[in-house]
């Protein structure tokens, strides 16, 4: 009698995947990084997709790992979904999110019962499944997989379709008799640009900053976070009951903002974790502040101020883990609206030694390298705005309303003010 193994087919299928051409690159935790869109599927996430259909059902990544403030969840954005990761008492359980719902909902859409016609009608809803869909319901995984129908089939964009709680059935003749008659909308690709368009993000409209979903106009007014006893060192020394009191500080004299580091130093240490972070921005929310996080700095060992070749290509050896250390984070805070906005690098035009010579020596390296982390960046969050901190109005020996100038590259300049009167 033969007995099936399913982690070992698991491990096989994993093996193939990673051989595959839509595989850019794998790395030593079993994670792999997909040439469609440049995102990685890891651990429980990577296990689910390819258990249950993987690229055919799933369709690439779209995000990384971010945690969702609304669900209370850790999620991943795949193009035909999204993967939920659940707590539950006989331990971690990933399944799919009920994005046919949401999109409903959130279209106002009212679709009429069909309790008549042809079909598997099901009571809960009041609709019926015809059979070429009902074979694809049945044969992956049925309830589980997809939920209940929430809608009659109709046409729309010269297809047949039909919502499920977890899906969007398509009817393709064209593929008849081959595995793909019926596909999946790409309704995780949907709700994402949705969600990202809805939320109430800081935005630039004309010279003034607004928030909110009427475009509010809003005075930034807050400070650089460095805690007296280990300035530099948030992370590294993190003290909650000191964060707290810090805050509260903050609020009693009127910030509604912050600006903190999580440097490449910190991710690459370990000191900066995701719980850390979930604490500092529960604290921040709780006192209506909310923090510019400041990512690269040019005080730090990376980018190190004396370097004359900040890498400017995606092909450089420095590339993948300065994507590595973005997608961890930025990543997860991308539909965060606790976060206001992404720093790129802190004084992005300090130079040792500070000459002007030196700024006109070190400008067009340090603009190409910091256009390409600003794209990148904007690939894993479509909605936060970036800035970039500066140590003068002229940073880089370019205005910065230059097209051709930081101000061409972000949404808005921060300048960093050293004297005792103001400009």
């Amino acid at each position: 009698m033969s007995k099936r193994h399913p982690n070992l087919t698991l491990l096989l299928t994993l093996a193939l995947l990673l051989a595959s051409p839509a595989v850019s690159r794998a790395d030593d935790k079993g994670g792999a990084s997909f040439a469609g869109t440049g995102y990685q599927l890891s651990g429980p996430f990577l296990s689910y997709w390819i258990a249950n259909g993987g690229l055919d059902r799933f369709g690439y990544p779209l995000t990384d790992v971010m945690h969702d403030p609304a669900l209370d969840l850790d999620v991943q954005y795949v193009e035909r979904g999204r993967l939920e990761l659940h707590h539950a008492a006989g331990g971690d359980v990933v399944m799919l999110g009920r994005v046919g719902a949401e999109l409903i909902a959130a279209e106002h859409c009212a679709f009429p019962p069909a309790t008549s016609g042809v079909g598997n009608y099901f009571a809960e809803t009041g609709y019926r499944v015809p059979p070429v869909f009902f074979a694809y319901w049945q044969k992956r995984g049925g309830l589980a997989s997809y939920g209940y129908p929430l809608s009659p089939t109709y046409q729309a964009n010269g297809m047949l379709v039909q919502w499920f709680e977890r899906a969007r059935f398509e009817l393709h003749p064209e593929n008849a008799g081959t595995p793909y008659n019926v596909e999946l909308t790409a309704l995780g690709r949907n709700l994402l640009d949705r969600r990202a368009a809805l939320l109430p993000y800081l935005r630039v409209v004309g010279d003034r900053l607004v928030f909110g979903p009427d475009d509010k106009p809003l005075l930034l007014k807050g400070v650089n976070y460095s805690p007296s006893a280990h300035p530099w060192r948030l992370w590294q020394e993190w003290d909650e009951p000191t964060v707290v009191k810090d805050f509260a500080l903050m609020h009693d004299l009127g910030s509604n903002t912050v600006r903190i580091f999580v440097t490449v130093d910190d991710w690459q240490h370990g000191y900066f974790t995701r719980p850390r972070m979930e604490r500092l921005l529960q604290i921040a929310s709780g006192y209506g502040i909310r923090p510019i996080v400041s990512l690269f700095d040019s005080y730090r060992k990376y980018p190190a101020p004396g370097w004359d070749n900040w890498p400017t290509s995606d092909s450089d050896p420095a590339a993948p883990m300065e994507h590595d250390y973005l997608s961890a984070v930025v990543g997860p805070y991308a539909l965060d609206t606790r976060i206001l906005a992404w720093d790129i690098c802190n004084e992005v035009d300090y130079v040792i030694p500070y000459a002007e010579w030196v700024w006109k020596e070190h400008a067009a390296n340090r603009l190409a390298w910091l256009r390409r982390i600003a794209a990148y960046v904007r690939t894993i969050d479509r909605a936060h705005p970036l800035t970039v901190g500066l140590t003068t109005h002229y940073g880089l020996n370019q205005p910065v309303q230059a097209a051709d100038g930081v101000g061409g590259i972000v949404d808005y300049v921060s300048f960093h003010y050293y004297e005792h009167n103001y400009y």
